[in-house]
């Protein structure tokens, strides 16, 4: 199953679409909330440093925290669809699928979206490119492994190239992991002379 997901993972990269790469920006991106008290932190780490990001949200918990999503607009940041109910575009029918991401629509209403886990049928990438773009990432923070790895981060900072897009999280399942390793993140995108700045 797993190679199937990584094959997968890869066909969704290659016909995703990407922002444009400019000098010095990069795009950090956060999928799965909102969420209580780790997208408070989010914002507040991203204020303090004038960054802005891209939030790619679940509908379900934009139903349960509105205020939260309103936040995340009011301060500049731009949002995206992650599906209603953060269902695998790889496990459910292309039918169910397009429906999950059109009643997230309905609370998130952007172009851009996100399958979580970067997983997505054919059947379902041909219908969502009609009204989406889809966006993956170009590296991963590594607030999902299952230890902070400092060293792996510096990894990633010192391979990051113009326009690249960084997936973060914003739920609290991982919370603990983000909240060690964003601020280290941003403190070493200043220093390299990196913005980031939401797609649009």
């Amino acid at each position: 199953m797993k190679l199937f997901h990584s094959l997968n993972h890869r066909f969704v990269t290659w016909v995703s679409w990407h922002p444009e790469r400019v000098r010095g920006v990069i795009y950090l991106t956060f999928d799965d909330g909102p969420e209580d008290g780790i997208t408070e932190f989010v914002l507040d780490r991203l204020a303090e440093r004038d960054q802005k990001a891209t939030f790619f949200c679940v509908g379900s918990q934009v139903d349960r925290r509105p205020d939260l999503f309103s936040r995340i607009v009011e301060e500049g940041h731009a949002v995206g669809n992650h599906t209603f109910s953060h269902c695998s575009g790889w496990d459910l029918p292309t039918g169910e699928f397009v429906d999950d991401v059109e009643q997230c629509r309905k609370r998130v209403d952007s172009t851009l979206f996100r399958p979580p886990w970067g997983l997505l049928r054919l059947g379902s990438y041909l219908r969502l490119r009609r009204r989406y773009r889809i966006v993956l990432w170009d590296r991963n923070s590594g607030d999902t492994d299952a230890e902070v790895d400092y060293h792996q981060v510096d990894k990633v900072l010192s391979s990051l190239r113009d326009g690249d897009t960084v997936l973060f999280h914003f739920g609290n399942k991982h919370g603990w992991k983000t909240r060690l390793i964003l601020p280290y993140f941003l403190d070493g995108l200043r220093e390299r002379g990196f913005v980031s700045r939401p797609i649009r």
